[in-house]
């Protein structure tokens, strides 16, 4: 018995330290990236941009610089802009829709890095790579075509019967981030059911977990950006986005 304690207690260990060790290790792998990718950025990086003096105005100068690119880009594009709690859809370099958000949340290990991280990551406009949604992309309403004038009077002030779904998207970018867009407010047991859902769908299971700790891969782990707003302003923006989208972020 008391080994069979010991073993356990000391697996849980192993599960903590691998849990707690995890947001480093994504970390490591950008800095990995950057180093691999452009040496020189490295090189040149300047090391007063850590000064807390000079840090924020080098962020926005690359929130700038980003939405320059961006401007060049034919498609709609996103961004996202969380010292003003706003998100934007724009189009050659001019905001066509805006909304506010009413709350922020932003994930630890994001707050976190290093200015020479952050301009390494963020300089540029990030791919988004996949998107998972409960809402529908292109809407159809099914209609019976009218017998008579008079039918086709009637059905043309017929509410729209379109069936709404709670809104949330997942938009997974390039660096390994997760921007998660959720409804606000949810008042109905149906819209909450469906945001636990979806939640849950992408979190590792309990066998992925066991699996990952017993051959010492380490934990995974998904920083993400989680922003609330109206389903309405939702539906709008996914909506809008191109087939291969980017988005500017700035915190």
């Amino acid at each position: 018995m008391k080994i069979t304690l010991v073993i356990i207690g000391f697996l849980l260990l192993v599960f903590l330290i691998q849990l707690g060790v995890a947001p480093a290790g994504v970390a490591s792998q950008w800095q990995e990236k950057l180093e691999s990718k452009d040496s020189l950025y490295m090189q040149k990086y300047d090391p007063a941009y850590e000064l807390s003096e000079v840090s924020s105005l080098a962020r926005k100068k690359a929130f700038l610089e980003a939405q320059l690119q961006l401007a060049e880009e034919d498609s709609i594009h996103l961004i996202v802009n969380l010292r003003d709690s706003s998100i934007h859809l724009a189009i050659h370099g001019v905001i066509i829709h805006t909304s506010k958000l009413p709350s922020i949340e932003n994930d630890a290990l994001l707050k976190s890095i290093p200015n020479r991280l952050y301009l390494g990551l963020f300089s540029d406009p990030v791919p988004i790579i996949s998107i998972h949604s409960t809402i529908l992309k292109e809407p159809i309403v099914e209609r019976q075509a009218p017998k008579d004038p008079v039918e086709a009077a009637l059905n043309a002030y017929e509410p729209d019967t379109l069936i709404q779904n709670p809104a949330y998207i997942r938009l997974r970018l390039a660096h390994g981030i997760d921007l998660i867009l959720e409804q606000h407010p949810n008042p109905t047991f149906a819209e909450q059911w469906t945001r636990y859902r979806f939640r849950q769908e992408n979190r590792p299971t309990v066998t992925s977990r066991l699996q990952r700790m017993v051959s010492l891969k380490g934990q995974e782990y998904t920083p993400d950006i989680r922003l609330k707003l109206s389903a309405n302003d939702i539906r709008a923006l996914y909506r809008a986005l191109p087939a291969q989208p980017k988005v500017v972020l700035y915190f």
